[in-house]
């Protein structure tokens, strides 16, 4: 952990507001290095390329370091996302959560469409993932995963956190949407995610992550996830989606957000 704390150590503030440290930079620089000799165009969140049309081409969309300011406070919940787009199409997605690798617990998850979403301990040894069979939300687990006001501001995060049995906020995206994809397989699951507000390289790798493990991704009207589609999102084990629809849907939709 030390390793990682003084590699991000040298932070800079975006125009966002949002923080960005030396290893953010470093990770971004090495996929590029790996990925653009293969023809692909590698867009993230620290500005490999300016943020174009995703609908051309092949673009892998890049998420150096999910979890930066846990990473800085010394937390282990922080990773790496990958999403990989062809021709408009989101294939295939990756997520390596470091911590949980030198645990010896794995951490590289693999999602392809139509192909499953693994979980590899070693080049050699795989497991495939499966969401939770919980079915009613008032014994759910869920998460939310957004910016902190958006939020504290989303009745429909507030709403999901009522009628839940327990919540997590800031768990990171990457760990939250790995916890999700196997919840059948861990001692508590995770059956729900609601992310508000994110960017793409935050929700697509986790949205396929998660309806490869046999769950289910809408927007907060039940719409299918897309590329233009991706910043608000539920995603769930499936048995619950609905009913955490009808439950959390405000007035309107933009109350609802």
């Amino acid at each position: 952990m030390e390793h990682y704390v003084t590699q991000i150590a040298c932070v800079t503030v975006k125009e966002n507001g949002e923080l960005v440290g030396d290893l953010d930079l470093l990770v971004q620089k090495a996929i590029c290095s790996r990925f653009e000799a293969d023809g692909y165009r590698v867009i993230g969140e620290e500005g490999a390329e300016e943020f174009g049309s995703l609908d051309t081409g092949k673009v892998i969309l890049v998420d150096p370091i999910d979890g930066t300011h846990n990473l800085m406070l010394g937390l282990p919940l922080f990773g790496c996302m990958l999403t990989f787009i062809e021709e408009g199409s989101v294939w295939a997605s990756m997520i390596w959560l470091p911590a949980e690798q030198r645990l010896g617990s794995g951490g590289l998850y693999i999602a392809a469409r139509g192909e499953g979403a693994w979980l590899y301990r070693s080049p050699t040894s795989s497991e495939r993932l499966g969401v939770s069979n919980t079915d009613r939300i008032s014994q759910a687990f869920v998460s939310l995963e957004g910016k902190t006001h958006a939020l504290s501001n989303s009745e429909a995060a507030q709403r999901l956190v009522r009628i839940s049995r327990r919540s997590r906020h800031g768990l990171s995206s990457c760990w939250a949407g790995t916890r999700l994809a196997q919840g059948s397989r861990t001692l508590t699951s995770l059956d729900a995610l609601l992310c508000v507000g994110n960017n793409p390289w935050d929700t697509l790798p986790v949205a396929l992550l998660a309806e490869e493990a046999g769950g289910r991704v809408t927007d907060l009207q039940g719409r299918p996830w897309s590329l233009t589609n991706c910043s608000t999102l539920l995603m769930s084990n499936g048995l619950l989606h609905q009913e955490v629809l009808q439950a959390i849907a405000g007035p309107s939709s933009e109350n609802a957000l």
